[in-house]
């Protein structure tokens, strides 16, 4: 029989506050899975209270931000620490990754991934939590790995 983690309601709580902070939005929920390395190295932030958070950036043309990322383009974004300010982490790594500064508005979607080790079917479901947040263009010029596109918005997948 397969252990679900008890993280499962850590998220529903943790969505739970995101809800009344923001407008409603989509939450998603999704069952991957993984190698066993990566699915521990995944386990190991989810005990940390990390989750992977993204930025829909608009342009005043409506164009969104990608960044380039192991060779696909991908929403910037990164794992941020629920302990610290989560708008504050996914402005910093917009900046960081494409040298804008921008505003959170809300949240785009969440998904809730159920990660399974692909080695061990019996061991635990370990919950992730994935946000993509909507956010506008501020100031600054885009660096050289930073495009704006008209075309559909893709998150990076999971890793380290």
């Amino acid at each position: 029989m397969r252990r679900v983690a008890g993280n499962g309601a850590a998220v529903e709580d943790y969505l739970t506050g995101l809800e009344r902070l923001y407008d409603s939005f989509p939450v998603n929920q999704t069952t991957v899975s993984l190698p066993h390395e990566q699915f521990e190295r995944v386990r190991g932030r989810r005990d940390a209270r990390i989750v992977d958070a993204y930025a829909e950036v608009r342009n005043d043309d409506n164009e969104v931000l990608h960044v380039e990322n192991d060779g696909a383009m991908t929403l910037p974004g990164e794992t941020v620490d629920l302990s610290q300010h989560i708008e504050s982490q996914v402005c910093e790594a917009v900046e960081d990754a494409a040298g804008i500064t921008c505003s959170v508005e809300g949240i785009e979607s969440a998904t809730i991934a159920g990660l399974r080790d692909e080695d061990a079917p019996d061991s635990e479901t370990c919950y992730h939590l994935i946000l993509v947040f909507e956010a506008s263009y501020l100031d600054g010029t885009t660096s050289e790995d930073a495009y704006w596109k008209a075309e559909p918005k893709q998150v990076a997948s999971l890793s380290a």
